[in-house]
């Protein structure tokens, strides 16, 4: 008898291609970058890894745009970017009490998010800022049916009103996170400490950053390009359709949030143009907010959604933006001169103001408090300025790919 070739069955799992289902927070289209480039980083790693997502409906158009594999459960998510936008008055946007509001989305979300899991086989589950996963695991444990990653950047609610219902939800929030601890298996914060806090959650809560500190791992930043990439500004320039003119991007990210302050900066065009009259001003909006909505002037160009957004903020000579985490990390890793306007009452934008406070970068403004006059002077001011913002470490994605293909390995 010829030699037969035994295999146990410890052998074929560990043969077996490993799955991946992807999930992101919806309306955050800056956090489904990042994850984009953490599952690349997983793929560089070992190649036979196979991912899938489950996404809302127009982020999910984006990634199928880059070759991802979108489960066809993704039409049944509830569309909380849009729930966000419903809730933004005045460029006011308060975290807590949009949760609130959206709680019973989140929870559907979560049954379908858990259902695909445990009907997929997946190997692991990895969510970016989708607390109502871990909310939803620690309410039904048994619904948990692989290991499961969160990643994240900020920790800790604030009310940031005077609103008595913002601080209750703030608190019940804040209570339910520390409670959730054991719902992930991994914890990955894509910050560095000191970005965090040094305070309690709140009353009987524990310390924001030793909390976080004990029970997950920080691993820097993610930015949506290669930290290792040629980003030379005038090639990216000629290749964008650039010319030698100071160049303003304005940029609200992915969000449907911000249209005021693109039309702030469409006012402040003409005024702009008066100071430098060569400048060339590009509004981008993002896949959620209509070009049209945007009343600019001819000579102002009004896009929709940028693919690869941080070439544009590489090629500028000034950025205007508003709070969001990805957009200013971006910026200040690139080390281009920017003005931000964090959402009034946005807890995670206030957090992202500290942080840019903290490295020096760029200049925060007021958006209720800045006419089109005085956007103007801070723009005259700031265009072409250079930018010395201290390094910072960008490394993120793989190091963090790094902790998920460990936990891969031991389950």
């Amino acid at each position: 008898m010829g030699n037969t070739a035994v295999i146990d069955s410890h052998t074929v799992s560990a043969m077996a291609k490993k799955r991946i289902l992807f999930t992101v927070m919806g309306g955050t289209l800056g956090h489904v970058k990042r994850s984009l480039t953490i599952a690349r980083a997983l793929r560089r790693r070992d190649a036979e890894v196979e991912i899938s997502w489950l996404l809302n409906t127009t982020e999910a158009s984006i990634l199928r745009e880059e070759g991802e594999r979108i489960l066809p459960e993704s039409g049944e998510l509830v569309d909380v970017g849009a729930g966000f936008a419903k809730r933004t008055k005045g460029y006011r946007f308060n975290l807590a009490l949009v949760l609130g509001a959206l709680d019973n989305s989140f929870r559907k979300n979560f049954d379908v998010i858990a259902r695909v899991t445990r009907a997929g086989e997946f190997d692991l589950l990895v969510g970016d800022t989708t607390i109502e996963i871990d909310f939803g695991f620690r309410r039904s444990p048994a619904s948990k049916s692989c290991p499961y990653v969160i990643v994240h950047d900020f920790a800790g609610l604030d009310a940031m009103s005077r609103n008595p219902l913002a601080h209750i939800l703030c608190y019940y929030l804040n209570w339910s996170w520390v409670r959730s601890r054991d719902s992930h298996d991994l914890g990955i914060v894509l910050a560095q400490k000191e970005d965090h806090l040094d305070r309690r959650f709140g009353v009987f809560l524990p310390n924001i950053r030793t909390f976080t500190r004990e029970t997950e791992t920080y691993v820097g930043y993610v930015p949506s390009f290669d930290p290792d990439a040629d980003l030379d500004r005038r090639s990216l320039r000629s290749r964008l359709g650039y010319g030698e003119e100071p160049l303003i991007i304005c940029s609200v990210g992915g969000s449907a949030v911000g249209d005021d302050l693109l039309q702030l900066c469409a006012d402040s065009y003409p005024l702009i143009r008066r100071e430098i009259p060569q400048v060339r001003m590009v509004l981008i909006c993002g896949p959620r907010i209509p070009t049209d909505s945007i009343n600019a002037p001819g000579e102002v160009e009004v896009l929709g959604y940028v693919p690869s957004l941080y070439e544009h903020f590489a090629a500028c000579d000034l950025a205007i933006v508003h709070g969001g985490g990805t957009g200013m990390l971006e910026l200040t890793a690139l080390r281009r001169p920017f003005i931000f306007f964090p959402l009034i009452e946005h807890g995670e934008q206030a957090w992202v103001a500290r942080r840019a406070a903290r490295w020096g970068a760029g200049v925060e403004m007021s958006f209720l408090e800045t006419s089109p006059e005085q956007l103007t002077a801070a723009a005259i001011a700031n265009i072409g300025r250079e930018a010395t913002y201290p390094p910072i470490a960008i490394d993120g994605a793989e190091r963090a790919a790094g902790l998920i293909c460990e936990l891969l390995d031991r389950s």
